[in-house]
């Protein structure tokens, strides 16, 4: 009994053993058929009967490293497409200059504190116990440390002021106005596009910046609610109606002669008399990231502008904002701005690390109000967080720098403008001289080289140059480099594709399915057809021979 099944078990492992046999020599006859019949290079010399083993190794050879190389390009040609997914290239250098908007130029006097202003307020206000008006004429020099504070050793100045300004109801946002030069002072005169401009100063508009309080021409980044907070006088015109010029040249841009009031020094942001002057997108908040003019008391500068335009077509705009790495200025962001850049949204970040850390932010920032603004008491705060608050990357950094700060984290994270307008800057100064003026000379004729400074403000050129941002490989050009590739490496096409699908899937099943009527196994008939196609290749030898 036991010697029957033990029989029988044999005769089953036999039986399984031979229908794996069958099936591995029907797979190698299935392939050796396949590289007969298809029309890939190189397979074919691969299965031909007496054939040198050496010479079917070489082909396999080059078959293999064709085939390594063809996947390394078209993992070359991915990696690229998701790496670098845009691509900016010069569209034209003959972009003309009136189909751009004349830039921002804001104007900062380097002294945010009349002395007149400081010592009427100080004779003005009532006082704390053991505090006297000339501490306070003295103290109120200290409004430039919110600007940028430095460490102040004298605790009790700030204390005594503070408790001052709060027992007059005045916060730091109207002690900063009233304080501060108003553009109606400033500005004493100018001219725009060659024509003199009377009341010059209700073109601009009274905002704040990283240099205190500023008068600005042409600047529209502010939404309507946070720019009425910023105003002092009334702005002549549509703000959101931005300048252009059509011409070149000093005479028709923008010139200015501008009060520097060199007598009413009392608090200055640089060791200077005179002006500090951004030249930026009007969409842009005025900052260091600006092109920047210092004009000082008794100077003429010509500075000639040229700007830099790019633009990201409707495919780029398309794309998801992270495989771009890029935003457009109307996808918004922000509260207070009317746009998004990248510097408004640097700004931005800025401004929220200031609350994150001290509780409150500096008054130059736009707000709505809505978050506390700092007093003289964080100063110490803001002195002690400087460095970080002004060093806020913007971004992606390199990790192999080493920097004076850690970055633990990203506060930031700005994405780069898709479209964008730089304004650059070359400047020429000479000093003022009246000994041959004309007294009719409308901009220049109460000129003082004492106390006035002037500037010449226009493009050097008609046109400047325009870039294009495309995407670096659309889907039918990845497809085009694809193809290229395997049809070089391989001599690979659509059709070998659908071959090879169509071989080891329909013409199985085809084949299994006319076996079965005919009840042969498919061994022989893969070996019917290999024989088939070996004949003929005899027959084409003999045939060459018998000719030779």
């Amino acid at each position: 009994m036991k010697k029957d099944i033990i029989l029988k078990m044999q005769r089953d492992g036999e039986q399984n053993t031979n229908v794996v046999m069958d099936f591995k020599k029907w797979i190698i006859l299935w392939v050796k058929d396949f590289c007969n019949c298809t029309a890939q290079h190189g397979y074919k010399y691969l299965v031909l009967q007496h054939q040198h083993w050496l010479e079917k190794f070489m082909w396999l050879t080059v078959i293999g490293l064709s085939i390594i190389t063809a996947a390394y390009m078209v993992n070359v040609a991915w990696y690229l497409s998701e790496r670098h997914p845009t691509l900016t290239t010069l569209e034209t250098d003959h972009y003309p200059i009136w189909n751009i908007p004349f830039p921002a130029i804001t104007i900062c006097n380097t002294n945010q504190v009349l002395r007149s202003r400081a010592l009427e307020l100080s004779k003005k206000m009532v006082l704390p116990k053991n505090v006297t008006h000339q501490q306070i004429f003295k103290n109120l020099q200290i409004v430039t440390q919110l600007l940028n504070p430095n460490i102040y050793e004298q605790r009790d100045d700030l204390i005594n002021l503070q408790e001052t300004i709060d027992a007059n109801n005045i916060s730091v946002r109207m002690l900063t106005k009233y304080l501060a030069p108003q553009c109606k002072q400033l500005i004493a005169n100018c001219t725009w596009k060659g024509r003199f401009v009377h009341n010059c100063y209700k073109m601009f508009q009274d905002i704040t910046t990283t240099e205190g309080r500023c008068c600005a021409f042409n600047y529209n980044g502010y939404l309507e609610e946070v720019m009425n907070q910023q105003q002092s006088v009334p702005v002549t015109g549509n703000i959101d109606e931005v300048q252009r010029t059509s011409t070149c040249g000093f005479q028709m841009g923008l010139s200015l002669l501008l009060d520097n009031q060199p007598h009413e020094y009392h608090s200055t942001v640089l060791a200077s008399k005179g002006v500090k002057i951004f030249i930026d997108n009007p969409a842009a908040y005025p900052s260091g990231a600006a092109a920047e003019v210092v004009i000082s008391v008794g100077m003429q500068v010509f500075a000639g502008i040229s700007a830099i335009q790019t633009y990201a077509t409707d495919s780029v705009r398309d794309m998801p904002s992270k495989v771009r790495s890029c935003q457009f200025e109307d996808e918004g962001f922000s509260k207070v701005m009317k746009m998004y850049t990248y510097h408004n949204c640097f700004t931005e970040c800025q401004k929220n690390k200031s609350v994150a850390l001290c509780g409150c932010h500096s008054y130059h920032y736009p707000t709505t109000g809505t978050r506390r603004t700092c007093n003289f008491l964080d100063i110490p705060c803001l002195s002690k967080n400087r460095k970080v608050l002004q060093a806020i990357h913007r971004g992606k950094y390199d990790k192999t720098i080493k920097y004076d700060i850690e970055y633990n984290d990203k506060p930031c994270n700005c994405l780069p403008d898709c479209s964008s307008l730089i304004y650059t800057v070359e400047t020429t100064a000479n000093t003022i001289s009246t000994n041959s003026l004309l007294s009719s000379n409308l901009l220049l004729g109460n000129l003082s080289p004492e106390r006035h400074s002037v500037i010449h403000i226009f493009f050097i050129d008609l046109t400047i140059n325009e870039y294009r941002t495309d995407i670096f490989l659309e889907w039918q050009a990845f497809v085009a480099t694809v193809g290229g590739i395997l049809g070089l490496m391989l001599g690979f096409s659509l059709i070998n594709g659908f071959e090879i699908v169509y071989f080891f899937t329909l013409r199985i099943f085809f084949h299994l399915t006319s076996q079965r009527k005919s009840n042969k196994k498919p061994t022989q008939a893969a070996e019917k057809c290999l024989t088939y196609k070996h004949h003929k290749q005899d027959q084409r030898t003999t045939q060459i021979t018998s000719l030779s």
